[in-house]
């Protein structure tokens, strides 16, 4: 398998699942730090200049994501991409733009048939001398999803939105055995119309370290600890802002050239603006494997356990544990086979919903469990060095306590170009 046929497959799987890598075989991260680099492109630094093509087409049997009066639809995308790499001696920049014009052959009343999505993303390394090394990534999306009108009346607000995440780091190797880790994040997401931004513009800002040390050829120990600060707008004073400070330690563990594993354990204190919620320290935990029996086969699995931001308004945060997995092999020279699942339980407590909060919506609780379930197949073929086809179909299940529940299944083929 060629390093270009790898890094097709490697994206494969960090768009099945919203951006995590499944097969990485890099040290466990803490998390919250793993980086926000773009999706890497097939041919990543072969050419200072390189231009492909994407024509994708999905179908969904439940556009709308709803339990009943569930509605299909096919959408088409055709999204070019440009990537430009510079690099010196002790510099890298890689920098790539991608436009992506989407038609849904079935738009309910309120969403648009053709909207235009933007991508862009710069990397940028420097190594200042061999032991100390600066980063900075930048990640902008872009969606263009304008309001909506009937007859001269608006049916819905203007829904266009940009989300930018900025990261500037260092890196510093004390010795041959330790190194250490220090950056900060900054996610921003603004709406551009007016009422829309009142209540849904949302500001993280973060700061991590990592302090990592080499005990064995076989096993490396680390200490980790950040802090993260989540804001959200409200023009009906609903405070669901609130911080989280992190701590843990790690370890790494080669158990043989084809299996190797992370763990790390900690707590998250949570302190939140609403005075009315109650400040509160939870468990955290992540353990992760890599098993590569032979060159052609891999797995991957990662269990967690946390705080993070809430998917459910108006809670402000939510207590999640989560399995995700991959298997990945090699069927031939020219065809990748891909399973990947996400499995998700998400605890709200009616304690945390802030002060002045709407009632529940009919059927759902103001507190509860919400279980998500993802499950994603895919073969991925190399026609040719420069062509490159992938179909897969995706099953997700949400059975919510204090939203709706659904099912799901999308069916994707997707024609990648390079020129």
């Amino acid at each position: 398998m060629t390093k270009a046929w790898r890094l097709f497959v490697l994206a494969v799987g960090v768009c099945a699942l919203g951006g995590h890598a499944v097969l990485a075989a890099e040290p466990s991260p803490v998390a919250g730090t793993e980086p926000v680099q773009a999706q890497p492109n097939p041919e990543a630094g072969t050419e200072p200049v390189q231009l492909g093509l994407s024509l994708r087409g999905d179908y969904t049997d439940n556009r709308d994501a709803t339990e009943s009066d569930k509605e299909s639809t096919f959408d088409f995308y055709v999204t070019p991409r440009i990537d430009v790499f510079a690099d010196t001696d002790r510099s890298t920049l890689a920098f790539f733009y991608e436009p992506s014009l989407r038609y849904r052959e079935n738009p309910s009343d309120i969403q648009n048939d053709v909207e235009l999505l933007h991508n862009l993303g710069v990397n940028a390394y420097h190594a200042m001398s061999d032991q100390t090394k600066l980063r900075l990534l930048e990640l902008f999306n872009y969606q263009d999803d304008p309001s909506i009108d009937s007859d001269g009346s608006p049916v819905r607000d203007n829904r266009t939105y940009s989300l930018n995440r900025l990261e500037a780091g260092v890196r510093h190797e004390f010795s041959t055995l330790t190194s250490g880790d220090v950056f900060g994040r900054y996610t921003l997401k603004r709406y551009e119309d007016d009422e829309v931004s009142e209540e849904s513009d949302e500001d993280r800002v973060e700061g991590h370290g990592l302090l990592r040390r080499q005990l064995s050829r076989n096993m490396a120990i680390r200490a980790g600890g950040g802090i993260s600060l989540y804001g959200y707008d409200s023009a009906v004073g609903i405070d669901r802002d609130f911080d989280v400070l992190l701590g843990s330690l790690g370890l790494d563990k080669a158990f043989s050239p084809q299996v190797r594993g992370g763990l790390d354990v900690g707590a998250q204190s949570v302190e939140y603006s609403d005075d009315t919620i109650d400040s509160e320290v939870f468990p955290y935990a992540r353990a992760d494997i890599t098993i590569s029996p032979t060159p052609t086969f891999r797995l991957r699995g990662v269990l967690g356990h946390g705080v993070r931001e809430s998917d459910v308004f108006p809670f402000a945060s939510q207590e999640y544990t989560e399995f995700s997995g991959g298997a990945e092999v090699d069927a031939s020279k020219i065809v990748t086979l891909g399973l990947n699942t996400t499995y998700r339980v998400s605890t709200y407590d009616e304690t945390e919903r802030p002060a002045g909060a709407p009632a529940p919506l009919p059927g759902a609780s103001d507190s509860g469990d919400e279980t998500t379930t993802v499950v994603s197949g895919n073969v991925a073929w190399a026609l040719r060095d420069a062509a490159r086809l992938l179909a897969r179909q995706t099953y997700e299940d949400v059975d919510s306590d204090v939203e709706d529940s659904y099912q799901k299944n999308t069916t994707s083929v997707e024609l990648h170009l390079d020129f």
